[in-house]
């Protein structure tokens, strides 16, 4: 990819930042800067807020498969566990599927509401039905050495006993990195009804089953994605976004003009060549066992764009371009 050098200072004609540079300025977000909040789902919704555009969206691989799960006016409900590790898109499946299922609450989406834990009644053909949803199961959990707190190991228990029995009446959406997950169910309490099932966890985690016999639960481990599935979804998400009119409408800015490095590793990114490199790159860490995840391949792409050896985190700015 092509260099972009730091030469000026970009300013546009009014005194603030041009569609292109709110545009660059978003895109830093997905890329290796160093902040702790970069690419979190409950923060990026803010960072696009800040800049005027929508945060980068493609459907989810597991989406269909857990939409399919939960259809409650088809009286189809069961319990699902979203797993894998972290920027696998564990809490933006259980955000969207909690306004899908709410009937339009998007305060979890545009992050008004942070709760780890919220009940929702849905109406189903045999009455109503309770689903609880567990958002990150890391802050649900209590901190290192401290005990579970009473509601929260009761609603533990009420969720393996959902899971075992045949006709349950309340169910349960939980997300939670895989090695966290087995962690906190060791640490519960002996003789917590829960507890059973820890080995249950463990081998739908080893596995890789998404369900088990006699068991009312649907297992997700999102770390078994085909990573050339996610990386084609985010390029196509990348490229088509209509933010690089920017090419066109601020030619007249050498960030965005002819000449423009950006440009040009944007046209190298759209180059089929270069797609067929970064799929077989993509293949080759699946065959190795190594997991890429969502958070991973956009930092890819945005560094591919951005990326500079001499830049503010190594991410350019648009006045750096």
């Amino acid at each position: 990819m092509h260099d972009l050098p730091a030469l000026s200072t970009v300013v546009s004609g009014t005194g603030k930042p041009s569609p292109g540079e709110r545009w660059v300025s978003f895109l830093r977000s997905y890329g290796p800067v160093n902040r702790i909040d970069g690419m979190y789902a409950e923060t990026i919704r803010k960072i696009a807020d800040a800049h005027q555009v929508e945060p980068l969206r493609f459907e989810h691989p597991e989406e269909q498969t857990l939409a399919a799960a939960l259809k409650p006016s088809e009286n189809l409900l069961t319990n699902v566990v979203l797993t894998g590790t972290a920027g696998d898109g564990k809490t933006t499946l259980c955000n969207n599927l909690w306004e899908q299922l709410s009937g339009g609450d998007t305060s979890r989406i545009t992050g008004r509401n942070r709760e780890n834990y919220r009940a929702l009644t849905v109406d189903t053909p045999h009455g109503p039905r309770t689903l609880h949803f567990i958002f990150e199961f890391s802050g649900f959990a209590p901190e290192q050495g401290q005990p579970w707190p009473i509601e929260k190991l009761d609603l533990l228990n009420r969720f393996a006993a959902s899971i075992c029995d045949p006709d349950p009446t309340e169910f349960f959406v939980v997300a939670a990195n895989d090695g966290k997950l087995v962690h906190e169910w060791e640490g519960l309490p002996e003789g917590a009804p829960a507890r059973r099932l820890g080995p249950i966890i463990e081998e739908l985690l080893a596995s890789g089953h998404s369900s088990g016999k006699g068991l009312e639960v649907r297992f997700l481990n999102l770390s078994r994605m085909a990573t050339k599935e996610i990386l084609n979804r985010a390029l196509d998400s990348l490229l088509v976004r209509d933010e690089w009119r920017c090419f066109t409408e601020e030619q007249g800015d050498p960030a965005f003009g002819p000449n423009s490095p950006l440009k040009k590793n944007h046209q190298l990114l759209c180059m089929p060549a270069i797609r067929q490199k970064l799929e077989a790159l993509a293949e080759l860490c699946d065959s190795n066992g190594l997991h890429v995840s969502i958070r991973e391949i956009l930092l890819l792409l945005v560094n591919s764009l951005l990326g500079h050896s001499d830049a503010t985190d190594f991410v350019l700015r648009p006045e750096e371009l």
